[in-house]
């Protein structure tokens, strides 16, 4: 099944960032799963998933686990994929903001008439 873009774009990880975690799962697999909905679009987990197909393509075989996350509105998908990667992630204070603005001006997961918008200080311009 082909894998669909994350709903939310974080910043990509450095080279350094990369090569760091790839060489990680090398030495001790992956440690936390990878998450997708129901409809194969990947929740959380892309550079790891990244980082096993380049290891596969070195004749590197890691398996993973994979979560399916089931009965989730677009809102509750977005909400979820930035809980888990903000709580990971070390994004700079340009990064955030940069976030924000795309998710506010999105108007459809994580605008200002959703929940998720709301949290971000999205405001409806009415």
């Amino acid at each position: 099944m082909p894998v669909r873009r994350t709903m939310i774009q974080l910043p990509p990880l450095s080279e350094p960032e990369f090569r760091s975690l790839k060489e990680d799962i090398r030495g001790r697999g992956v440690l936390v799963p990878i998450e997708f909905d129901e409809d194969g679009q990947l929740l959380d987990g892309g550079h790891r998933l990244r980082a096993c197909k380049e290891l596969a393509d070195e004749g590197i075989k890691i398996s993973y686990s994979q979560v399916i996350r089931r009965g989730m509105t677009d809102d509750e998908k977005t909400e979820h994929a930035l809980k888990l990667n903000l709580a990971r992630r070390h994004l700079s204070r340009d990064q955030l903001k940069d976030l924000a603005v795309g998710l506010c001006n999105s108007g459809k997961r994580g605008g200002p008439r959703n929940e998720s918008g709301r949290a971000w200080g999205c405001h409806s311009k009415r």
